[in-house]
C-alpha cells in the first residue's frame, strides 16, 4: 500500500517553511496518511521508519518517506514532498485527487 502526497513549493516566508508554525512536509501530510491508514486498516501497535530531506536556511523537511508494517504482513509506504503539483494518491484504492477537486474526506467522528 503506497500513498503519495505533493504540494507546490511553498512561498518564501510562508508557514510551510517555518518550523515554529508547524512547517515541513511531514507535519503537512503525515497526518492525512495516518488517518487514512487508521480508517482502512487500523494502526499497528509498533512503529515504523522514516527519512526526511531537509534544506537550509529554513530548517524544515522538503521530502519525507516512511514505512509502517501493518497487520497481515502488509507494508504501508508514504512518499511526500514540496515538489510539483498538489497530489493525494493512494495505491490499491479508487481515490486519486489532483488539485484536490472532488476529493472527499470521511465525516467527523468516523476515525477510531
Amino acid at each position: 500500500m503506497h500513498s503519495r502526497f505533493g504540494f507546490q513549493a511553498p512561498s518564501p516566508g510562508g508557514y510551510r517553511l517555518r518550523p515554529e508554525l508547524g512547517g515541513g512536509i511531514f507535519r503537512n501530510s503525515a497526518s492525512y496518511w495516518l488517518q487514512a491508514l487508521q480508517e482502512i486498516t487500523g494502526l499497528p501497535e509498533a512503529g515504523g521508519t522514516g527519512t526526511a530531506r531537509c534544506s537550509e536556511p529554513e530548517g524544515v523537511d522538503h521530502a519525507f518517506e516512511a514505512e509502517l508494517p501493518l497487520r497481515g504482513g502488509v507494508m504501508a509506504r508514504l512518499s511526500c514532498s514540496f515538489a510539483g503539483r498538489h497530489l493525494a494518491e493512494f495505491s490499491r484504492s479508487t481515490r486519486r485527487a489532483s488539485g484536490f477537486a472532488g476529493f472527499c474526506c470521511p465525516p467527523r467522528g468516523r476515525y477510531r
